[in-house]
C-alpha cells in the first residue's frame, strides 16, 4: 500500500504493544528481500534501559532497516481536549488538558536516551507541552548535548500548537519539527472551536520554516491517511479536500509546492541522518523515486489530491506500477 502511494520509506513510531512484533516482521521481510521500504524504527521510551543493556544505539542496522529515536509522549490530543495547554480550552475554564510525561521525567528519559546513544522523538500537541519539551531539549542541548555525538537530531512530533514566543526556539537547538500537514484537512474546524484565536499558530509551517526550523513531514497513519499527496495539498492550500475554508485556513502559513515536496523527501532523510544517501534524485544516492501522472508544479494546487502514482522505484527496481502506466 505504501509503494502504491509512492512511498519508499517510513518512520515507524513503534509505541504500541505490537512494536516488538513489528520490528521482528520488518527484520524477517528484510532477510527475505521483501522489504520494499526503508524503515526508521523508533524505540518506546519504556525500553531505553533494555536497549542500553544490549548496547543498541540509534542508527543500528543498515540503509533499509535501522533504529531511530526514542519515542515519548508529553500530552494528549486536541480532539479529546487532552493536549496540555498554557491556558484553558475555549468555553472550558477548568480544562487545560493533561500532562502524560512530566518535565522532570522527560528530563530523566532524554538523559538516559542520550547516554544510550539515542535522540528523542516527543509527541507534543498543546502549547504547554511544546514549551515544556523545548525547555527539556534545550537544557539537554546546552548542558549535555555537546558531549554526545548522536547520529540524528532531536525531534518534536506534531508541534500542533506553538505559542508565538516559542516559534524561534527549535532552531536554536537544531530540533526538527516532525509535523503532519494532512491533519489540517480534518482538524481546522476543531482547532477553531477549542483553541479560538490561539489557532493562529497551529500548524505554523511557514512561520517555523521562515525562522530556520527544519521540517519533516509525515502522515501519522493509521490515525490519518498515508497518502503524501494529501499532505502536500494541505500544506500548499491550507484547505480540506472540499476546498474549505475559502482562501485557506490562516493562509499566511501556506508553503510552496517545492517546500512541501522537500518536507516529504529530504526532510525525513535529514531527520534520519541519511540525507547523503536518501531524499533526492541525486548522483550517488539510492534510486528511490516515484513517477506521477501529473507535474505538481504545473497543476492548480486544488487538483493535487487527484494525482495518481504511475511508478514507484526502490533501489532501482520497480515495486509498484499502475496498470495504465504502461501506456
Amino acid at each position: 500500500e505504501a509503494n502504491r502511494l509512492g512511498l519508499t520509506g517510513l518512520h515507524d513510531q513503534r509505541v504500541e504493544r505490537e512494536g516488538a512484533a513489528s520490528l521482528r516482521l520488518f527484520q524477517a521481510l528484510r532477510r527475505d528481500g521483501r522489504l520494499t521500504l526503508r524503515v526508521h524504527a523508533n524505540v518506546a521510551a519504556d525500553y531505553v534501559s533494555e536497549a542500553a543493556q544490549l548496547g543498541l544505539q540509534s542508527g543500528f542496522g543498515d540503509d533499509v532497516l535501522w533504529l531511530g529515536h526514542v519515542k515519548a509522549f508529553a500530552d494528549g490530543a486536541m480532539g479529546s481536549r487532552t493536549a496540555a495547554m498554557l491556558a484553558p480550552y475555549e468555553s472550558e475554564p477548568g480544562n487545560s488538558g493533561i500532562v502524560v510525561t512530566a518535565a522532570d521525567k522527560l528530563w530523566q528519559t532524554i538523559v538516559a536516551a542520550g547516554e544510550a546513544g539515542f535522540p528523542m522523538s516527543v509527541h507534543a500537541i498543546g502549547d504547554r507541552a511544546v514549551r515544556e519539551v523545548l525547555d527539556v531539549m534545550g537544557e539537554w542541548a546546552t548542558t549535555l548535548g555537546a558531549a554526545t555525538n548522536l547520529p540524528m537530531p532531536q525531534r518534536i512530533e506534531h508541534v500542533q500548537l506553538i505559542h508565538p514566543d516559542d516559534l524561534g526556539r527549535l532552531v536554536e537547538h537544531d530540533i526538527v519539527a516532525s509535523v503532519q500537514p494532512v491533519h489540517l484537512q480534518s482538524d481546522w474546524r476543531t482547532a477553531d472551536r477549542v483553541w479560538g484565536p490561539r489557532a493562529r499558530t497551529a500548524y505554523a509551517f511557514r512561520a517555523l520554516l521562515d525562522g530556520g526550523t527544519a521540517l519533516a513531514f509525515g502522515s501519522d497513519a493509521p490515525v490519518a491517511p498515508l497518502n503524501p499527496l494529501l499532505g502536500i495539498h494541505a500544506a500548499v492550500t491550507r484547505q480540506d479536500e472540499m476546498g474549505q475554508p475559502d482562501g485557506g485556513w490562516y493562509a499566511a502559513e501556506r508553503l510552496t509546492v517545492a517546500e512541501a515536496i522537500e518536507g516529504y523527501t529530504l526532510g525525513p532523510a535529514r531527520l534520519s541522518g541519511k540525507a547523503d544517501r536518501l531524499g533526492s534524485i541525486t548522483p550517488g544516492k539510492y534510486a528511490d523515486l516515484v513517477v506521477l501522472s501529473d507535474n505538481l508544479f504545473d497543476l492548480d494546487p486544488a487538483d493535487i489530491p487527484d494525482v495518481s502514482v504511475w511508478l514507484t522505484v526502490f533501489e532501482g527496481r520497480v515495486v509498484y506500477a499502475e496498470a495504465s502506466a504502461a501506456d
